[in-house]
């Protein structure tokens, strides 16, 4: 409807590589205000269905490195096709940003990893998936110096192929499915009372390589201990059971997903249309 309005418009069907995703999630206004993170303009994502990470920066050098990003894609230069944006760093009032673009910057790489080899006390992860390799192993790395890393996901990627969550609980991380109605859409880490990661980003192959991306390390200590209040907030909603146990995205496992009108697992079926919910039916 959007494309018929304005005829100003790109979209990366036009690119050569459009098997790739745009799955930024970023918005610039007059050249100042730059809202970025995990949430979709969706129904689900803006209405507090989902949980989602939203960071609002008044930064006219923050919003001129995205603005150089959004161009690139305007153009027509989706995904690899892009140049790497030269400047990445902005002190803003002496919170420090790091900016990173997919699939050019390599963010896991150069930014993810090194966060977590250098932690010393914490890392917590509220995110939709961990599909990474090389990021799985940096955490496993990190609970064995003695780093307490704590993890949540999405129930129904707890389910995906080449989930990583397995093999994290394993090696002795507290990982839990969350087990509520909505999605746990957040791709997000909170590093020792220090350092934020927020973006679009899940921590995959294809948004390491693929997808357009973007990711910003925020090193301020009110923002992380913001979003470590909260993280630990959802963790302790979540039963302890979930820690060995994946819930299923809907049925009696997930909290409210029988009666939210929200096909949850993407089978086709909503609510007690869905042979999960029906159980709880036949119970009652």
């Amino acid at each position: 409807a959007l494309t018929k309005l304005l005829s100003d418009n790109s979209s990366d069907l036009i690119s050569p590589e459009a098997g790739a995703i745009m799955h930024n999630k970023f918005y610039i206004f007059d050249d100042q205000i730059l809202i970025t993170g995990s949430s979709n303009l969706s129904h689900t994502d803006m209405s507090g269905f989902n949980t989602n990470s939203i960071v609002v920066i008044n930064s006219s050098e923050a919003a001129s490195i995205y603005k150089r990003e959004f161009e690139q894609m305007y153009r027509g230069n989706f995904h690899n096709l892009k140049s790497r944006t030269a400047e990445s760093s902005v002190n803003l009032s002496g919170t420090k940003l790091k900016i990173f673009f997919s699939p050019q910057d390599k963010a896991l790489q150069n930014a993810v990893i090194p966060l977590a080899d250098k932690a010393q006390k914490y890392i917590y992860i509220p995110t939709f998936l961990i599909t990474d390799t090389k990021t799985t192993e940096a955490l496993i790395r990190a609970k064995n110096r003695g780093v307490d890393v704590k993890i949540i996901i999405d129930a129904l990627n707890a389910s995906a192929k080449y989930s990583k969550h397995s093999l994290l609980r394993k090696s002795g991380i507290l990982v839990k499915t969350e087990n509520y109605a909505g999605k746990m859409h957040s791709k997000s880490m909170i590093v020792d009372d220090k350092y934020t990661v927020i973006g679009s980003m899940n921590f995959s192959y294809s948004g390491e390589n693929k997808n357009d991306e973007n990711m910003v390390i925020i090193e301020n200590r009110e923002i992380a201990g913001f979003y470590k209040k909260f993280f630990l907030y959802q963790w302790n909603r979540i039963d302890n059971k979930w820690l060995k146990y994946n819930a299923r995205s809907e049925g009696k496992d997930s909290i409210g997903s029988c009666t939210d009108g929200i096909d949850n697992n993407y089978d086709g079926l909503t609510d007690m249309e869905d042979s999960a919910c029906k159980t709880i039916r036949d119970q009652w």
